[in-house]
This record gives structure tokens, C-alpha cells and sequence, in this order.
């Protein structure tokens, strides 16, 4: 049950980080400044740079982002999070359907950590703070976001621009041409910056494999949990099945009696722990499915506030459920063979005491 809840969670886990990298990196390449401010974000970049990239051959299109920080109150609250502010034409990963907003009305996404900590949900107005600036906004959905636990707001650039008068940009996004060569293309961007040092570019798929590769190292362990939850568990199978056998005895001498080989008894007590390993394989995977709906649903949100999709690994559970089945019957046909290994004579005066 403990391997088939992990394994679960785990690829629903994994499935829903490969969607939701793929909702919002929609773009070829990214780049944004190595430098940062207090607050740990990028630095502006130098004014001009978005339309030169914009100009570069290869270069289809290009999209400015702007991150920062930002206050807002809240039914009184005050407080901090951070505002992106980036083109919202591509499809969002959000989580619970979007409400439609009165017109005149700001809407923003807040993602899952700050909807959990101020309680608020879609629908629900509060105020951004810019400088002694107030900014009245609603919440027009709910959007996933991996990539931090801390609250977020995410907002239209155009609509910020036109709100805040900012005009910074932090990130940029950009959309190659057909057959438009990436080394190339990074290369010509760095010189454009006239800083090339100061830029980091990366490409989406680079983006992917190096989320990916740290999320499977970062639950690598459950694999290792896996492996010994199945170890124990085989253990507990052989003392089980030795001291059955030791138990029956008397029973398996009687059946020596009345002509039964030892291998027709090792047959026998192998179908029986077969038809006990599948039973308990399917109370398991019942079990196992529904820790795994307890950990998707109610603590990885509870505890992270990343919600995810529910997705059973058909393939890799059918798979343990066999890695577990040949283990229990090959444990199950040493334990009967060392327990059928005593002679006929000692068989059978194991019957004699029993009479």
C-alpha cells in the first residue's frame, strides 16, 4: 500500500510540473539579467533591448515580462508578494474555472499560496500598493504556480503599464522563426545587450529537462522507500509462512502419509501463499489508491499549496504488483522447501504425536 500510494503521488506530481512547464514557457528562448535586487529579483534591463531583440534575424516575436515586488491590503491586511506582469495570451494552468468580473474592474490571478493565506478566492476584490499608490484589483481565477510557495499576483503587462506607468522589463520571452538555429540566435542576443556576460538565456526545453532532472532527484528517495517498504515486506511473508509450516507439520506428515511427494506439497503451499500474495496485493492497491487521493487532495496542498491532477501509472503499478507477486512466491518456495526438507520418518512421528 505504502509503495503504491508513493509511486502515485509521485507521477501525479511529476505529470502535472511537465503540463504546467509546458502552459507557461510557451516561448523558444527566455532571458532575463544575472543581477538582482534586495528582493532577490532581476534587474531591470537596459532600455531598447526588447525592440533590438525584436529586430535580430531569427527572432519571430517578442514578449516583455516585468517582476517585482508589490504590497496590497486585504480586508484591512497589509502585507507584500510578488507581481508578474507578462502578456496573458497563451493558456494558463489554473486551478478552478475563471469568473467574469464587472467592467471597470482590474482583474489579476493570484496563485494557490496566497489564495490559502489571505483566503480569498475568485470574485473577491482587494487593493495593490504602488508607491502610495492604490490599486483596486479582483481575483479573476486561480493559477498554479511550481515555482514558488510564497504568494504571487499575475496581471496583464499592457493593463500594469498603463495602471502603474512602469515600463521596466525584466524578462523576455522570444518566439524563433522556422528553422531559425537557437545557438545562433543566443549568441546574437548577448551581442545586442552589450553585456553579454550579464545575460542568462536558456531555452524552454533546457527549462524543462532541468526542472524535471531536479524534481527527480529531489524524490529519487521514494524509489529507495519503495524498494525496502517491499524488502519488509517480504520478510514479514517468510516468518509468516515458516511458522505456518512449522505449525502444519503434523498436518504435511499425515499428507506424506497417504502418499503425497514433496513436491506435490511445495506445489501446494506455494498456490496457497500465491492466492493469500494476491489478495493481499489487491487490499493493497486499494489501500495504496486511496493514501495516494489523501496526499494528491488534501496534504501536498495543505502543506506546499501546489495542487495537482490525480494520475495512476497504470503501467508502473501493474508492474510493482508483479515485481511483488514473483517476489512473495519465490520466498514462499524457499520457505516450504526448508520446511519439507525433514525426512518421511520424522513426518510420520509427527502424526504418531498428535495421535
Amino acid at each position: 500500500a505504502l509503495a503504491v500510494a508513493m509511486l502515485v503521488m509521485v507521477a501525479s506530481f511529476r505529470q502535472s510540473l511537465d503540463q504546467w512547464l509546458s502552459d507557461m514557457l510557451p516561448a523558444d528562448l527566455y532571458l532575463r539579467q544575472t543581477a538582482r535586487d534586495s528582493a532577490q529579483q532581476g534587474q531591470p534591463m537596459p532600455p531598447g533591448l526588447a525592440a533590438s531583440a525584436a529586430r535580430l534575424p531569427g527572432i519571430a516575436r517578442v514578449a516583455a515580462q516585468r517582476t517585482r515586488d508589490i504590497g496590497f491590503t486585504v480586508r484591512g491586511m497589509t502585507g507584500s508578494t510578488t507581481l508578474l506582469a507578462r502578456p496573458l495570451d497563451h493558456r494558463l494552468p489554473l486551478q478552478g474555472a475563471a469568473v467574469a468580473l464587472p467592467d471597470g474592474v482590474q482583474p489579476v490571478y493570484i496563485n494557490e499560496a496566497m489564495r490559502d493565506e489571505l483566503r480569498l478566492a475568485p470574485g473577491d476584490r482587494f487593493t495593490l500598493r504602488l508607491e502610495g499608490r492604490q490599486l483596486p484589483v479582483a481575483v479573476k481565477a486561480i493559477w498554479r504556480d511550481y515555482s514558488r510557495q510564497t504568494g504571487a499576483v499575475l496581471m496583464e503587462r499592457r493593463d500594469w503599464e498603463r495602471l502603474s506607468g512602469d515600463a521596466a522589463i525584466t524578462e523576455l520571452a522570444l518566439w524563433l522563426r522556422p528553422g531559425a538555429d537557437p545557438v545562433a540566435a543566443q549568441q546574437a542576443l548577448r551581442e545586442a545587450s552589450g553585456t553579454p556576460d550579464s545575460l542568462e538565456i536558456a531555452s524552454a526545453g533546457e527549462l524543462r529537462r532541468f526542472s524535471l532532472a531536479i524534481f527527480d532527484r529531489s524524490f529519487a528517495i521514494t524509489y529507495w522507500l519503495q524498494a525496502v517498504g517491499l524488502g519488509l515486506g517480504l520478510f514479514g511473508v517468510a516468518a509468516s509462512l515458516s511458522a505456518q509450516l512449522l505449525a502444519r507439520r503434523r498436518e504435511f506428515g499425515l499428507l506424506l502419509h497417504l502418499g503425497l511427494t514433496r513436491a506435490m506439497l511445495r506445489r501446494l503451499v506455494l498456490a496457497e501463499s500465491l492466492l493469500q500474495a494476491v489478495a493481499g496485493a489487491l487490499m493493497g492497491l486499494i489501500v495504496g489508491l486511496a493514501i495516494s487521493a489523501v496526499l494528491v487532495f488534501r496534504l501536498n496542498p495543505q502543506s506546499f499549496h501546489w495542487s495537482m491532477d490525480w494520475s495512476v501509472p497504470a503501467g508502473r503499478v501493474v508492474a510493482l504488483l508483479a515485481a511483488s507477486l514473483i517476489a512473495t512466491g519465490a520466498t514462499a518456495a524457499w520457505a516450504s522447501a526448508r520446511a519439507l526438507r525433514a525426512g518421511r520418518g520424522e513426518a510420520l512421528r509427527a502424526v504418531r504425536e498428535d495421535w
